[in-house]
């Protein structure tokens, strides 16, 4: 499993630093002269992107229905639901026909990782509400900065009591697993106390639900894609019993996102955010520099350079 995540790594700056060209160039003056060379940087790593995802072998990402069916997997990922005021961490599937809505259980050592439904909707009957028609937003306690903030240097503070243990030769395991722990814990809350980039979607049958999201990318690739889908020749249905087991069941070999996004390294650093420079090449092409705000065991902020660039044309 490891060197799976460790194979992913190149393709996951990527889409990482592509996040950050979208909002950066949203927030960047039309007339700026940075301005086109942020439009062509966040073409090249879009085309990027899309290249890989067609190059996965659709076996891998498809399931078979109880009627003989394949229904494939589009896209996955973790998202915070809005539910009854309260912000809940779901894993997201995105199918040919249908949106399924799934949260991890949890399990005993030893036994396999499950599924379990929340809801699903076929995507003959998702829509996205206009502004008119939109509900009012679902009562929001906003998270002040300086609690995240807080939050970010507990779990930097963590991280260092955590490398001292494990230097120590009198370092206890239990000590350290205790530690780890606490930090999943501070990790896990910043993961749901930071988005807020509200993300509606609504079935015909008059139900709502609401997602809050990182970014405005992220919000428009998952709009994007779905609407794709949705110029296909759909047709609504409603999954038995045994339909919806099944499809359950075969949720945790198909995602494509294994973990969820916490913010930290495994090298005991706090990964704030990411930066991406382009520079146009004479020859034609451009490069793509990677930069990670980092902070310090001792809570100070610094830049980090990655060593490689990437040259696309």
């Amino acid at each position: 499993m490891f060197l799976i995540a460790l194979l992913y790594k190149p393709i996951d700056r990527v889409t990482r630093s592509t996040l950050v060209l979208h909002d950066l160039l949203k927030h960047t003056p039309a007339d700026h002269p940075d301005y086109p060379l942020l439009q062509d940087a966040l073409r090249i790593s879009q085309n990027f992107l899309s290249s890989i995802n067609e190059d996965i072998d659709p076996r891998r990402t498809a399931v078979t229905t109880p009627k003989g069916e394949t229904r494939q997997l589009i896209k996955d990922g973790f998202l915070v639901e809005l539910s009854e005021n309260s912000r809940k961490l779901r894993h997201l599937f995105l199918f040919t026909d249908l949106l399924l809505c799934a949260k991890l259980k949890k399990t005993t050592v030893g036994k396999h990782q499950q599924y379990d439904c929340k809801w699903y909707i076929p995507l003959a009957d998702l829509v996205f509400p206009s502004v008119e028609e939109s509900e009012p937003i679902p009562q929001l306690h906003a998270t002040p900065d300086h609690e995240i903030e807080d939050m970010k240097a507990k779990i930097s503070v963590l991280k260092s009591e955590i490398q001292k243990e494990k230097k120590s030769n009198k370092g206890s395991s239990r000590a350290i697993e205790r530690l780890k722990k606490k930090m999943f814990e501070y990790e896990s809350w910043l993961l749901l106390f930071s988005p807020t980039i509200p993300f509606r979607i609504h079935n015909k049958n008059g139900k709502s639900y609401f997602f809050l999201l990182s970014s405005d990318y992220e919000r428009s690739e998952w709009r994007e894609a779905i609407q794709k889908l949705q110029k296909k020749d759909l047709q609504a249905f409603a999954l038995s019993s045994l339909e919806l087991q099944v499809l359950t069941g075969s949720c945790f070999k198909l995602r494509t996102v294994h973990n969820m996004p916490i913010i930290s390294n495994k090298d005991g650093k706090c990964i704030c955010q990411r930066v991406v420079i382009a520079q146009l090449l004479p020859q034609g092409g451009a490069a793509l520099f990677f930069f990670v705000q980092m902070v310090s065991d001792n809570g100070y902020e610094y830049w980090k350079y990655c060593p490689s660039s990437v040259v696309y044309d």
